[in-house]
């Protein structure tokens, strides 16, 4: 391609060129050339099978890529829309619930920017809006289907439209309490036990958008309820009214039927009818899981089969190891991605772009930058100001110290390898200011080092070059006296580090402690005048290889405080709730299988633990808990006396939202599993597979241990039945 040029005519013939290749590429569907996608191309590639990276082409197939991923992530959303209309059977309803989740999403932005001074986004953020719609529509399914169930509580409950709502107030508001507290707690602790920024902001916007969503919930979705159970309740849907007799007639003519609270008050007088509960709700209150587990034989076979299955996922998770392999942003078989993968095998070349290290002297030993006051979190352009070392002094032992670190390093195998210059002498690439300081001194009948004000003699140096490339290796403030000083100075070099490669943090830190042992040669018999130095990469935030290699090894340590401040956390809440020690010893027993379920398939799937499976670890542990405590919490509120016909009672109030909610979340991530971008398809296979065995092991395994070895109620009502 024609090479960039500042000449117009030259910059408008190479982006004219790059357009034609591009179009070109495109409409002969070059692409189609290279196998992806785990396509068999043994008939056009017999011996050799190519692997493309064209610049030219990156930034558009990228573009390509964000396009398809974004449009395929607004999917969940509208499949949300359509399952909360589906169920309850409500336009209004769904309406709201979309608009209460993306209130949820944009307060939370009000929140933490206006009332916190957090004002920027970590990459993470958009996660919430996945959390949002699992846990809002979880939340919405709860509260209707608590409404719904109303109807049937008997004639003192729908006495009135207030007495009726008051009961499902406090019946489904206390459950989504619970899991809404449960689920912030364990974000906030995440946030807290991190001292990544991103991670912090992450958590604490996650679990604002979790309590604003529950606030949202029992104000303006119970608000709704009502217009709802006024006006359009007993009206035949907006889709189905002309499916059915007189359909349209009731839903256009009929504008103040009879409600809900009046038919159960004439059903209470034996003036009416009581109406059946639908096909799913029977289903779930008296088929899925009780039918298969009121027998003790099929409540043991049930839990035993779940206890085998975990055994060899807890293998899978003692083989559970931070990530080997460089980051990936596509899949596998792409042919991008294909080309880093491989890229990142070979040693670097001389044509290659290196990371370049900088030895700095100068900076206080001890305590090198002063962060007090540095937040962050709030102001994160701000990491601080550096401490200089007072007993700095650029004397002549400073100088020859320094012009022996130059020599060290130019004899050190890690720096990049030689290279030939035009004359056959080969050199190592390193950047000593010391020499040509030296040299101009000597050329300049000048003795080196300098022993009479070296400060004056390096100003007058810089004066007298014209190469400007030194000064960034020198660090000058003004003194007490009002005099210029030399207060830090640096010398240069090109690693072996590929600058454009994305090794691994294990890799990189192979890497670190090699050039912590290059500083511990230069530091060796330093001079009291130059002190110690210290080695930096170059590069700022996460462009910085050591920056890069700290914070995939701090998201490795951050996903196990994760999962286990977050089982800390379950457990005191559940103990808190249920007041039995028994029930929540079981739940947090489920919840730990469930923990150690996911993180083991994702093992045998090949998972290895890098940025973005540390921060699914972090959110596994507040999604696990949702149905768990659901149905513990409708097991506690039972007051019936067996410990079978309590879990009957929680499957009776809680079966149907609990699986309404695991349904809509699982088409949700199902459809983030298709995305290119790996950490999206990471998220939602890891998302699905978290509500696939949260609910799984909550209802074949929790319902059927507390079937079994549940406590009976000590409510005062039960105390009354158990009287002879």
């Amino acid at each position: 391609f024609l090479p960039d040029s500042s000449d117009p005519t030259l910059a408008a013939e190479a982006v004219a060129q790059k357009t034609a290749f591009k179009t070109w590429w495109y409409e002969e569907g070059m692409g189609g050339l290279v196998c992806s996608n785990g396509a068999d191309c043994s008939d056009t590639w017999q011996e050799v099978e190519p692997i493309s990276l064209i610049t030219v082409l990156f930034w558009q197939e990228f573009l390509i890529i964000l396009l398809g991923d974004g449009l395929l992530a607004i999917v969940p959303v509208v499949l949300v829309f359509l399952i909360v209309w589906l169920h309850t059977g409500s336009l209004l309803i769904a309406v709201v619930t979309l608009t209460e989740q993306v209130l949820s999403f944009t307060s939370a932005l009000f929140v933490t920017a206006g009332v916190l001074n957090i004002r920027w986004l970590a990459g993470q953020h958009p996660l919430a809006i996945y959390i949002v719609l699992a846990i809002g529509a979880d939340d919405v399914f709860v509260f209707v289907d608590a409404w719904k169930q109303s109807f049937y509580a008997g004639p003192e409950v729908n006495a009135s439209l207030e007495a009726r709502m008051s009961w499902v107030y406090r019946r489904a508001g206390l459950a989504m309490l619970i899991t809404s507290a449960t689920t912030c707690a364990s974000f906030v602790a995440s946030a807290l036990s991190s001292s990544a920024p991103d991670l912090t902001n992450f958590g604490i916007f996650t679990a604002t958008v979790i309590l604003i969503d529950y606030i949202l919930v029992m104000t303006l979705l119970c608000a709704t309820v009502v217009i709802w159970h006024n006006h359009f309740e007993m009206k035949p849907g907006l889709c189905c009214a002309c499916c059915q007799t007189n359909g349209c007639d009731l839903l256009c003519n009929n504008p103040k039927p009879a409600t809900t609270t009046e038919r159960a008050q004439r059903i209470a007088t034996g003036q009416g009818e009581l109406i059946k509960k639908g096909r799913v709700v029977r289903f779930f209150e008296d088929v899925y899981p009780f039918a298969m587990i009121r027998r003790l034989p099929a409540r043991a076979a049930s839990v035993l089969c779940l206890l085998a299955l975990v055994a060899p996922m807890i293998w899978g998770v003692t083989k559970l190891e931070p990530q080997t392999n460089s980051a990936q942003i596509l899949p596998d078989s792409h042919p991008f991605q294909m080309f880093f993968d491989i890229y990142g095998e070979f040693p670097i070349s001389n044509v290659d772009s290196t990371v370049t290290i900088s030895i700095v002297w100068g900076l206080d030993e001890d305590d090198p930058l002063d962060t007090s006051g540095v937040s962050m979190l709030t102001d994160p352009d701000s990491p601080g100001q550096p401490r200089y070392n007072p007993n700095f002094d650029f004397d002549a032992a400073a100088q020859l110290k320094l012009e022996q670190a130059c020599d060290l390093l130019m004899a050190d195998e890690n720096v990049v390898f030689e290279t030939v210059d035009v004359d056959g002498v080969t050199t190592k690439n390193v950047q000593c200011w010391i020499y040509a300081f030296r040299d101009w001194r000597l050329a300049n009948g000048r003795s080196f080092p300098a022993t009479s004000g070296p400060t004056a003699a390096v100003l007058e140096w810089r004066a007298s070059v014209s190469d400007s490339s030194w000064d960034e290796d020198l660090g000058y403030q003004v003194g007490a006296g009002g005099g210029v000083e030399l207060v830090w100075t640096r010398i240069r070099a090109d690693s072996t580090i590929n600058e454009r490669g994305r090794p691994s943090a294990s890799e990189l830190r192979l890497y670190y402690d090699a050039w912590e042992a290059v500083a511990a040669d230069i530091n060796a018999n330093v001079t009291a005048s130059l002190g110690t130095s210290v080695q930096i990469a170059a590069g700022a935030g996460s462009d910085n290889k050591w920056v890069y290699m700290i914070q995939q090894e701090l998201y490795v340590r951050m996903a196990l405080v994760g999962c286990g401040v977050g089982l800390g956390i379950a457990f005191s809440v559940l103990l808190l709730v249920t007041q039995n020690l028994v029930v929540a010893t079981a739940c947090i027993a489920t919840i730990a299988c469930v923990l150690c379920t996911v993180i083991g398939a994702v093992v045998f799937r090949g998972w290895q633990l890098g940025s973005s499976e540390a921060i699914c670890l972090m959110t596994l542990t507040g999604f696990s808990v949702d149905y768990v405590v659901h149905l513990a919490h409708s097991y506690m509120d039972s007051g019936s006396l067996a410990a079978v016909e309590r879990a009957h009672d929680a499957l009776r109030t809680m079966g149907v939202s609990v699986f309404w909610g695991m349904l809509t979340s699982v088409i949700a991530a199902a459809v983030l599993t298709m995305c290119l971008l790996q950490p999206l398809h990471k998220f939602g296979l890891f998302f699905l597979l978290t509500i696939i065995f949260s609910y799984l092991w909550s209802t074949l395994f929790l319902m059927p241990l507390l079937a079994t070895i549940g406590p009976r109620p000590l409510t005062a009502a039960a105390k009354v039945q158990q009287a002879p």
